[in-house]
């Protein structure tokens, strides 16, 4: 265990901390270029519920990152994030598509539960590093279906964890 941990420790530095813990802003290196330490991270905002317009926001204050590209399949709150985002945002009724954008850098679920597990892996295995909402899996076996994929890729997965009790 604490062999790990030391591993672990050495294999951050302070860019990827911030990124990784900073109000949910997500590490930027991509598997296609590494960002320096003045570049901007693109990020792409998967789902707009209630969640996503409240992570948009919070992106939105962040001075280094850059919200790219919106994946919503209900057209109205697609066109309501592009809206917000402003801009030349990139807008995807499919998020797969959003998946093969090369500026997206990061994603940021807040989808249905039910797709938490599949959007993780499938955006790690496009090379995107992942924010995503709880519940991270609706089984177990996700849960350790998605480490995997996270590791084979090289991918930081960071899971929302904020308000998880009532009132």
């Amino acid at each position: 265990m604490r062999e790990q941990a030391a591993k672990l420790r050495s294999s951050l530095n302070r860019r990827r901390f911030v990124q990784a813990t900073g109000a949910a802003v997500l590490t930027a290196a991509s598997w296609q270029r590494v960002l320096g330490a003045n570049e901007r991270i693109g990020i792409g905002l998967i789902g707009y519920g209630l969640i996503g317009q409240s992570h948009l926001a919070d992106f939105k204050r962040q001075p280094d990152v850059d919200m790219v590209a919106v994946a919503e399949a209900h057209r109205a709150r697609l066109e309501a994030a592009a809206t917000a985002i402003g801009g030349n945002v990139a807008r995807y009724g499919d998020f797969r598509k959003m998946l093969e954008d090369k500026n997206v850098d990061a994603v940021v679920i807040s989808t249905p539960d039910h797709w938490h597990a599949l959007q993780t892996m499938l955006a790690c295995a496009a090379g995107k590093d992942v924010y995503v909402e709880k519940p991270l899996t609706v089984f177990v076996r996700e849960g350790r279906w998605m480490v995997e994929v996270a590791k084979r890729y090289n991918r930081v997965v960071q899971a929302g964890t904020q308000q998880r009790s009532g009132p």
